[in-house]
């Protein structure tokens, strides 16, 4: 079975911990609750920017690095050489942008031959058209 881990970027600096400061990704459990959305972690409670909350695709790129969705990929040879950012589509699979190519099928051996170089909420300059 799949782990379940989300991540998030934080709304204020943390009380408990000086080092998460505001626009720090954080990752934990996800929990919401009215119209605020938190990320569990360290025994605490961080609230993050709703729409950065990213889930964990169960995937590691070619440098064995976690893929998230919202992770800006580089694709490795084969394709054109464009960066495209990883998404959950609307039939329950994780794919690489636009291109509709399904994270299942680029792994080998485990592996998703492809790179992370960012993501859509820190680097959105990153991505190519």
């Amino acid at each position: 079975m799949r782990e379940l881990r989300f991540r998030g970027k934080l709304l204020k600096d943390s009380n408990s911990f000086k080092t998460y400061k505001k626009g720090t990704i954080i990752e934990g459990g996800f929990c919401s609750q009215g119209i605020k959305t938190f990320i569990v972690a360290h025994f605490n409670v961080f609230e993050v920017e709703p729409e950065s909350v990213s889930q964990f695709t169960g995937s590691n790129d070619k440098n064995g690095k976690e893929i998230f969705e919202s992770d800006i990929v580089r694709l490795e040879e084969g394709f054109s050489p464009r960066n495209r950012p990883i998404v959950f589509t609307k039939y329950g699979s994780w794919s690489i942008g636009e291109l509709g190519i399904l994270i299942g099928q680029m792994k080998a051996d485990g592996v998703v031959h492809c790179e992370i170089i960012g993501n859509i909420h820190q680097n959105p300059e990153l991505i190519n058209n």
